[in-house]
């Protein structure tokens, strides 16, 4: 059994209790700006790259360009509202990753659909660039929603060990 005092080192305790110990940054945090700049980053680049696709016209190589840009820039993502759930209830985050991830995964199954209902046998640029519209619509808004209502505060259900010992 490992002693929690003061003396003990930060090394001596195992990874687990290194993270049992571990508390959401709050507000004030430096965390909390960096959320939201990578998530801007991340939303805002992707819907500004699909949107540069729309006006480029027919060029394979530049769209082909934009949309390898497109998959750069969604690493920002992971920077972003990707790690929000552990500052929000590390003791759940496995929990929540699951059903966000189920979640946001559910698009490769619904955008073919979409996409199919949306060009229906007509290879336009036209069709296609409601498509992409679209998709910067959906990213651009993923990011207002984000910017106006994410949080990195920790939820009080996260420790409620602790809130049954101060009732």
């Amino acid at each position: 059994m490992v002693c929690r005092g003061p003396a003990t080192p930060k090394a001596a305790l195992s990874v687990g209790e290194q993270v049992s110990t571990l508390q959401a940054p709050h507000e004030t945090s430096v965390y909390h700006p960096f959320h939201h700049l990578a998530q801007a980053a991340a939303a805002l680049g992707i819907a500004a790259s699909l949107l540069a696709i729309t006006q480029v016209g027919y060029h394979p190589n530049i769209i082909v360009f934009f949309l390898s840009l497109n998959g750069f820039i969604s690493g920002a993502f992971f920077g972003g509202s990707y790690l929000n759930h552990l500052d929000l209830a590390v003791n759940y985050a496995g929990a929540i990753s699951g059903i966000l991830h189920t979640v946001s995964n559910s698009s490769g199954i619904l955008v073919p659909i979409v996409v199919a209902a949306i060009v229906q046998n007509e290879q336009t640029t036209q069709k296609w660039s409601i498509v992409f519209y679209s998709g910067a619509f959906i990213s651009a808004a993923s990011y207002v929603l984000y910017f106006f209502f994410g949080s990195v505060e920790e939820r009080p259900w996260n420790n409620m060990k602790k809130q049954n010992k101060e009732t």
